[in-house]
């Protein structure tokens, strides 16, 4: 599998890495990556949270689950909505409830 890094300026092989984690900045939070050839630790995505990096690496996972051959870290727009609730799914987009129009 090949994950595309968040700005698309690297692509990375995922058979040589160990594994991601989170490292918190001044002002954003960094997803990293681990290498088994004891290459450095390099930056793969930057996202404003902690919240926000936690769920790209949680989409990576399911995407890995799902056996994708290639993705690529989603930017803020994505993670937004991979971070809406499922009980969220029967609204629409401005969070309202659906009107259901019929009876019984």
């Amino acid at each position: 599998m090949w994950i595309l890094s968040k700005a698309g300026e690297a692509l990375y092989n995922m058979d040589k890495v160990v594994n991601f984690y989170v490292v918190e900045g001044g002002i954003d939070s960094a997803v990293r990556a681990r290498f088994s050839d004891g290459q450095k630790d390099l930056t793969i995505g930057n996202y404003n949270t902690r919240t926000e990096a936690e769920t790209a690496i949680r989409y990576v996972y399911d995407c890995i689950r799902q056996n994708y051959p290639a993705i690529q870290l989603p930017p803020e727009e994505k993670i937004e909505m991979l971070r809406r609730p499922l009980e969220m799914k029967d609204r629409s987009a401005t969070g309202k409830k659906t009107v259901r129009r019929g009876g019984s």
